[in-house]
């Protein structure tokens, strides 16, 4: 047995695998063939009426290979998650396509789950962001407005069950590592069709966006959606098999934009993902700081003259447009936060009070008259938290953050010398996790999927290389 062997024996190898997914019996009668002729030409129909409906329902008769093979419906979840902001099938954005597709995936697992008396396992990271959810969930007794607290409180569950299931079904490392390549590919087609919608001449919108028929991302929004795996992407490199040059080639339409949006916090935020690279392997921290170079000179030449302006003028107007009016929302939660540390407002209750405190804050007066009505957020995922679930409500969410980086750089640390593989989803995780609490000064990044996923697949990061019988919970 050699020193590497010892080593990563002494350590502990992944342990966790997944149960073989259950067998279809091969049986397919009139009856089947019926109803998939039915779908068929209700899912054709429904296409006339909404591109998206009718994709739904050409889709559903898939729904029972969720059952059957969850990682890999967890994969197509994962490959439209980078589009939620665009899949809204009513008016009123309360039901999306990803919203569907995620409750499909949850009950496929869980049904998965039941039928082969698989365990559900968490370890401490992941028991810190169920007592978030839980805390979370107490708030609604004294929440200001429980209505909004209890709609919230739903999205709120949703995404740690979507959480669990990522934590879950990533204990295998082929099946993480897969999980990130889609992850990059998805929103590589993304900022493929960002730069696609660049508008010409003078004509052109002061920040770019995408839009799908009536929906569009919010410019910081788009941000969230690319930043991430902006990171990965550099992160994992070429690191794995003889075509890994494409995830560097990625980079190029997803950090396009991710400029082009010209989101600050989302810039930086990819900036201080690099940083950890650069610390951490310095060889592909340069390279990667190059690539940013690169990419802004890049920019400098496809984008449209206006719209580059104002991307640089932003950077450069920070101070005096008080970094879009935050500083000033910020000094309104720091009123909210003094006046009720401990218990806060509640569960979505920041925007209610947000204009009981605004007169009292010291706010920009001119500002004050342009956002006299509308509902505010915090911008903020810290202050956010703070302001809504007070002081403990905060200590557990930033002990759950505390607890997944140090799990991320633990798995690092362990096996860097001994098996590169790990090492390098590792570190990835690592720099993306950066990334989104750096981001998240600057944006409300809870409510969305794709950090609880990350989150998810740093949990099960640490799973599959806890050793055996340490941090499982049995189901």
């Amino acid at each position: 047995m050699n020193v590497a062997t010892r080593m990563s024996a002494a350590v502990g190898r992944p342990t966790a695998r997944l149960v073989p997914p259950l067998e279809g019996n091969g049986l397919v009668g009139p009856i089947v063939v019926a109803i998939g002729v039915a779908m068929l030409l209700v899912g054709g129909v429904a296409f006339f009426v909404n591109p998206k409906l009718g994709l739904l329902t050409l889709g559903l008769p898939v729904v029972p290979a969720f059952v059957m093979y969850p990682a890999q419906a967890l994969l197509v979840f994962v490959a439209a998650m980078p589009f939620d902001a665009v899949a809204a099938l009513l008016p009123d954005r309360t039901l999306s396509l990803t919203r569907i597709l995620g409750a499909a995936v949850i009950g496929g697992w869980a049904v998965w789950v039941l039928l082969n008396r698989a365990r559900v396992r968490l370890s401490a990271p992941g028991l810190l962001m169920g007592g978030y959810v839980a805390f979370a969930g107490l708030s609604w007794f004294w929440a200001d407005n429980q209505e909004m607290a209890g709609r919230q409180l739903q999205t709120l569950i949703q995404l740690f069950l979507l959480y669990v299931l990522t934590a879950n079904l990533m204990t295998h490392i082929p099946t993480l590592e897969r999980t990130l390549n889609v992850l990059i590919a998805a929103t590589a087609v993304l900022g493929v069709l960002v730069i696609w919608q660049l508008p010409n001449g003078t004509d052109a919108l002061e920040r770019g966006t995408f839009t799908y028929g009536d929906q569009s991302f919010n410019p910081n929004y788009l941000a969230a959606a690319l930043v991430l795996p902006a990171v990965a992407a550099a992160a994992l490199g070429r690191d794995r098999g003889s075509l890994g040059w494409w995830r560097l080639a990625a980079i190029l339409p997803i950090g396009a934009g991710i400029l082009i949006s010209g989101s600050r916090g989302g810039i930086v935020g990819g900036i201080a993902g690099v940083g950890v690279l650069v610390l951490a392997r310095p060889a592909l921290g340069v390279r990667a700081f190059g690539g940013l170079v690169a990419l802004g000179l890049v920019a400098a030449v496809v984008m449209p003259g206006a719209m580059f302006d104002h991307v640089f003028a932003r950077f450069a107007d920070a101070g005096s447009d008080r970094l879009s009016g935050r500083l000033d929302i910020w000094k309104v939660a720091f009123a909210m936060i003094s006046d009720r540390p401990v218990q806060g407002t509640g569960l979505a209750g920041f925007r209610d009070a947000f204009y009981s405190y605004m007169g009292t804050a010291g706010v920009d007066p001119m500002w004050a008259l342009q956002h006299y009505a509308g509902g505010r957020v915090a911008h903020n995922v810290y202050l956010s938290t703070f302001a809504e679930l007070g002081i403990f409500g905060l200590g557990i969410l930033l002990a759950a953050f505390a607890a997944h980086a140090m799990g991320a750089l633990r798995v690092w640390r362990t096996y860097r010398y001994y098996d590169a593989r790990i090492a390098g989803l590792a570190l990835t995780l690592l720099s993306t996790l950066v990334s989104f609490l750096v981001f998240a000064n600057s944006i409300d990044f809870m409510m969305r999927k794709t950090p609880w996923v990350m989150l998810g697949m740093i949990q099960g990061l640490i799973l599959a290389t806890a050793r055996p019988g340490q941090g499982a919970l049995r189901r």
